[in-house]
């Protein structure tokens, strides 16, 4: 059997590990080149899906705003096909409080490597507040 060099799980695994690398030196500009200009977000899922490079700029924006600093730590990373389905904790400040946040995200690219896709699913954080940008539609906090 023959493998191509470019197989469709390893440009969906180098994606994946692009984005936990970039977002985590805080290099927005090789973060946001990941991305197909045509990427939909569902960042959380259940809040309206964001389209296009200008919600691409605004997830990185919204989430390295007035000091807030989130950093990504997968704890498990599954490829099939041009989809990566990741858990991972998101490490973070929100209004002076430490928090981890857990999470899923599902993740596709396209034939050139680039993500055409997220959906985040996590949970909502009992202390601090989240930026309104990541609030799903009607979401409360755990009681």
């Amino acid at each position: 059997m023959t493998t191509t060099p470019h197989r469709i799980e390893d440009l969906a695994r180098t994606a994946v590990n692009a984005h936990v690398h970039y977002w985590n030196v805080q290099d927005r500009e090789r973060w946001i080149a990941l991305f197909h200009e045509d990427c939909t977000f569902d960042d959380p899922v259940g809040a309206p899906t964001k389209h296009g490079r200008t919600a691409i700029e605004k997830s990185w924006d919204s989430s390295h705003r007035g000091g807030r600093r989130w950093t990504l730590h997968p704890v498990r990373v599954i490829v099939c096909g041009d989809e990566v389905a990741m858990t991972l904790e998101n490490h973070g400040v929100l209004d002076g409080v430490e928090l981890i946040v857990h999470g899923v995200e599902i993740w596709k690219v396209n034939g050139d490597g680039r993500v055409t896709a997220v959906r985040a699913y996590f949970e909502q954080p009992t202390t601090g507040s989240l930026d309104p940008y990541f609030q799903a539609s009607g979401s409360s906090r755990p009681s």
